[in-house]
């Protein structure tokens, strides 16, 4: 587990982490599907990224001292999905 005081950086990727989001799926025998991704960092190190425009897995450890993390992460990038589908969704209208 992550330490209690241990900071968390929760954040929107730009196109410079591109490198970081795919090295962080390779070392978990996972693909970086989607452009854009929500991001955990903890002391500076990427530790989970969700995709916000694609329905995929988090990419990350599948480990005991992330699984808080990467389940805040998924949680925080569903509802920014919901809240930018229901607004394309107005604009559409």
């Amino acid at each position: 587990m992550i330490e209690s005081t241990a900071s968390v950086l929760i954040r929107r990727s730009t196109p410079c982490d591109k490198a970081a989001i795919e090295r962080l799926a390779a070392a978990n025998g996972q693909r970086a599907r989607g452009a854009s991704f929500l991001l955990a960092e903890v002391g500076g190190t990427l530790v989970a990224a969700a995709p916000l425009d694609a329905r995929a897995a988090t990419i990350g450890a599948s480990t005991p001292a992330t699984a808080d993390v990467r389940e805040l992460l998924r949680r925080i990038a569903k509802g920014i999905r919901s809240r930018e589908a229901e607004a394309s969704l107005r604009h559409a209208a």
